[in-house]
């Protein structure tokens, strides 16, 4: 109500200073307009430009003042700059306030990259691009061959500097990598992954020229930027891709959620992209090739070893085969297993067992073929040769205490078969381990072996035995016949007709051994003797085979002689001649 009083008292006097104001700010704008259309009458060519600066196209006087000479009869400075650069330019523009600051614009030389009145370009830049503009001071170099940087090649340099200022390196418009993230999008899965590449992390110039460069735009060749941090020591052979600075075949640049940034989930999935072992024969496979431990065995960058092995063989396979430590200790080793484990066994996969790079005879064959001749060539071989892996079956593929790397002593080796009856082409082997073991009386040899008589592979005898002796009743009186014996006894019992040198089988001086081994008849050993084992003394038999005729001995002897009361003749008595 008092303000409605007011109003209409004052009527008069309000409507007058309202006319008043807007006359004066008409003016003002007035003369603004005329002075700038005065300054474009002489100055026409400073608003030609197609970005015009908004203060031309305000004022003149917005930047401009007159200094009292006259303009323009005088010597052409009747104006001057309102303030000095860049005061001027920063009361219309932000001004300093971050750390960096680049240099033309810290000390006022706008106008160095800014045209003041208009420009053709935009920004009102002196030049048609940044990159021009930018250039004129900075020169950028890059090697031969050389790709640029898209935003460099577009001439884009504000991309990713800011012009002025900036609270980052280089005028950066923020820090890195998240600059460069904000194009190459694809790297911050990488670099936010479980294993970060450090240098990727803290800042994409580590390795990258941000400007441009060869592949990848990398500061140096693959094989030098990466091994500025990643030391190699230098030995003797290099996996293909290390020596060809092919790093990121195996290795993610940036990061990965892969162990050691692997660019696959396993090392054996890496690995099986170059080396196929799939592809090879076999459905036995080693455990670590099963599992993708390609790095138990092998280095993935360089070794001394054949085949980038970490160690050489065999001594590292016993770090999981711990078993064959026993072995090292033992007295009789196999030259390949000293050697190179690979000798016999496959590295991956195998069709055989064991992951043997063949059939286990054939393995032995390599080396052995003095035994695969025998078997070809003589009649009489070893029945467990042609069992399938038959030679380990008493050998040790590695090592042992025994010699000829028997699994155990001869005797005991022998008597793991001969426990119970084996039918052969010669009749029936009996079971030589009860037999043995139930005499009193044991021939010497077999007490120490088998070997001493028998072959263990492939003999011309039959029995396998490893010296010609009698498989029937009756031979010729020759020593030869009977050379098995005659390996440990004394040859005098066929030769010599009297004396009781080589024997106490004798009457008088007769020496009956003789009697019974003359002429074209010579009877076999065994018609009196058991070669192996018996319950009598001078291991004689209680009856022997003559057909089908079980003919008994009746063998008796005392301390002067015996008597002997067999099918062959009536009984007889025999002493020893006394020398008194």
């Amino acid at each position: 109500m008092q303000m409605l009083i007011f109003y209409t008292r004052h009527k008069q006097k309000l409507l007058l200073i309202l006319i008043l104001v807007v006359s004066g700010i008409m003016n003002n704008i007035f003369a603004q307009e005329s002075n700038t259309i005065n300054c474009l009458e002489c100055h026409d060519d400073l608003k030609s430009g197609r970005v015009v600066h908004a203060v031309v196209e305000d004022d003149c006087s917005n930047c401009h003042q007159s200094t009292g000479i006259s303009h323009p009869d005088g010597d052409g400075k009747g104006f001057e700059l309102n303030e000095n650069m860049p005061s001027l330019c920063f009361m219309c523009h932000t001004g300093i306030e971050k750390q960096n600051i680049h240099m033309p614009f810290q000390e006022g030389q706008c106008t160095d990259c800014h045209m003041p009145h208009s420009s053709d370009n935009e920004h009102l830049l002196s030049e048609p691009t940044t990159s021009k503009v930018c250039y004129q001071c900075h020169e950028i170099t890059l090697p031969e061959g050389s790709a640029m940087h898209a935003p460099v090649e577009m001439g884009e340099c504000t991309s990713c500097h800011d012009a002025h200022q900036s609270d980052y390196s280089y005028f950066l418009k923020t820090q890195k990598p998240d600059l460069c993230t904000e194009c190459h999008d694809g790297i911050i899965e990488q670099i936010e992954a479980r294993y970060p590449h450090a240098p990727a992390v803290e800042d994409c110039s580590n390795c990258h020229n941000s400007h441009g460069g060869k592949t990848g735009f990398l500061n140096e060749e693959a094989s030098v930027l990466c091994l500025n941090c990643h030391e190699m020591t230098g030995k003797s052979n290099e996996h293909q891709p290390v020596k060809d600075g092919e790093c990121i075949t195996c290795h993610s640049p940036h990061g990965s959620d892969n162990e050691k940034m692997l660019t696959t989930e396993t090392t054996g999935e890496l690995c099986m992209m170059c080396h196929d072992v799939a592809a090879e024969e076999g459905e036995f496979i080693h455990a670590v090739v099963k599992m993708g431990e390609c790095l138990q065995c092998h280095d993935a960058h360089q070794s001394d070893n054949s085949a980038l092995l970490k160690h050489n063989n065999p001594r590292y396979c016993t770090g999981c085969h711990f078993e064959l430590l026993m072995a090292d200790r033992m007295s009789v080793q196999h030259p390949p297993y000293q050697e190179d484990c690979a000798i016999c066994h496959a590295a991956h996969k195998s069709t055989q067992p064991k992951l043997l790079v063949d059939e286990a005879n054939n393995i032995c064959f390599m080396c052995h073929d003095n035994v695969q001749e025998q078997m070809k060539h003589q009649p009489i071989v070893h029945r467990v040769l042609y069992e399938k892996s038959s030679c380990v079956k008493c050998h040790s593929p590695h090592a042992s205490k025994e010699l000829a790397l028997l699994k155990k002593p001869e005797k005991e080796m022998c008597m793991d078969c001969h426990s119970k009856e084996i039918e052969t082409d010669y009749g029936i082997i009996k079971n030589m381990d009860e037999y043995i073991s139930s005499k009193e009386n044991i021939h010497a040899p077999v007490e120490e072996g088998c070997l001493s008589c028998h072959g263990p592979h492939a003999e011309d005898v039959p029995y396998i035995l490893n010296s010609l002796f009698p498989h029937i009743n009756y031979v010729p009186s020759n020593t030869r016949n009977f050379e098995l014996c005659f390996n440990c006894h004394n040859d005098e019992l066929m030769t010599a007709k009297y004396g009781k040198e080589a024997t106490n089988f004798v009457n008088e001086d007769l020496n009956l051994h003789y009697v019974h081994l003359e002429g074209e008849k010579a009877r076999n050993c065994y018609f009196c003797h058991d070669v192996h084992a018996s319950d009598n003394e001078h291991l004689i038999v209680d009856f022997t085979w003559f057909g089908l005729w079980r003919m008994p001995l009746e063998f008796e002897s005392n301390k002067k002689g015996g008597t002997c009361f067999t099918g062959c003749h009536e009984k007889r008595s025999y002493g020893i001649k006394s020398n008194d």
